[in-house]
């Protein structure tokens, strides 16, 4: 995972990040907030469609139209599936958010500073820079005290985009999911399918275009 936000914000250029100036990490960052917008807009365009066709899945139960319902089913799983890329790379765009992030702190820490914590982070590859700064997003003081007590990178990194896809795993489950909101629906009075509920279903698909490739570089 280190090796890929590395790659996906540096390319094979080889240069030391430290190396860069400043700029170029901004210029980063302002890449990086663009494509959250637009991946972010994604997420939200296919948990409104996710929502859509949850209601006409119940409202297909309800009609006793079986074949409809089966089609909402299998189009609904299909956006599942676009949600949890979506979200994997979320989860991945907010960690190279973050290690952008701790670049420019260093810039700043340098200026406060002295030369002695730069000194020390050029000392360390590119790798292990990634992997200590795309953890979280550090102020200069957590900076230094980290460099103090620990001088290098820890290796239990978590894998987000795996945690990602593990949360929204599990695409099989999604009938009974649903058969079961049906019976309690039908079950509970003064609980029934609201005909203001349901809204028009988005015009058009999300092709694979639509969402932003990731590498910077």
């Amino acid at each position: 995972m280190i090796d890929r936000i590395s790659t996906l914000l540096f390319g094979d250029d080889t240069t030391h990040p430290l190396e860069l100036d400043e700029s170029e990490h901004r210029d980063k960052q302002v890449e990086l907030d663009a494509k959250r917008e637009q991946l972010a807009t994604d997420r939200d365009r296919l948990k409104e469609k996710h929502e859509n066709l949850k209601q006409q899945y119940m409202d297909a139960r309800e009609a006793g139209n079986e074949d409809a319902a089966e089609t909402a089913l299998r189009e609904a799983e299909a956006v599942n599936d676009r949600l949890e890329t979506v979200e994997g790379k979320l989860d991945v765009v907010d960690q190279m958010s973050q290690t952008v992030s701790n670049f420019l702190n260093v810039y700043e820490m340098r200026e406060l500073r002295d030369d002695r914590y730069w000194e020390r982070l050029m000392e360390l590859d590119r790798e292990e820079l990634v992997e200590m700064f795309s953890q979280e997003k550090l102020t200069i003081e957590e900076m230094t005290q980290r460099l103090d007590t620990a001088g290098v990178a820890a290796r239990d990194v978590v894998d987000s985009f795996s945690a990602s896809t593990d949360r929204l795993h599990g695409n099989s489950q999604l009938r009974d999911e649903w058969d079961a909101e049906f019976e309690r629906e039908r079950t509970t009075e003064d609980e029934s399918l609201d005909p203001e509920a349901v809204f028009d279903d988005l015009d058009g698909d999300l092709d694979d275009d639509d969402v932003s490739d990731l590498r910077l570089s």
